[in-house]
């Protein structure tokens, strides 16, 4: 294991694979159930009652502020391409983008340090 891979970084790889794991079985159930991507049968269900809205203004909230902090912080930590984290949250999703985002940003934090 390279020097600039830390625990925490393992432990943030770790994350995104759960994240992975933990939300993808549910789009692709929600895909192969007949699920539509347009955005009005999207939203629509994404928006369906009062805690589903509730979620989903969380979630789009959180993922703006993770796409400003991605792509300014990234300049200033030496992440590569932090563009790419925010293209990756916002197709396969938050609890997957973070976390691989905050391991490259260890990773690059650490080997600064050696």
């Amino acid at each position: 294991m390279p020097a600039s891979y830390t625990r925490q970084a393992l432990t943030y790889d770790a994350l995104a694979l759960l994240g992975l794991l933990a939300t993808w079985p549910f789009n692709l159930q929600y895909l192969l159930q007949g699920g539509s991507l347009a955005p009005a049968a999207f939203f629509g269900a994404a928006f369906a009652n009062t805690l589903t809205t509730a979620f989903t203004l969380d979630l789009l909230v959180a993922a703006l502020a993770f796409a400003v902090f991605a792509v300014v912080d990234g300049r200033r930590a030496g992440v590569r391409r932090p563009w790419l984290y925010v293209l990756l949250c916002w197709s396969t999703g938050l609890a997957i983008a973070l976390p691989l985002y905050l391991a490259r940003r260890e990773q690059a934090r650490a080997a600064q340090v050696h």
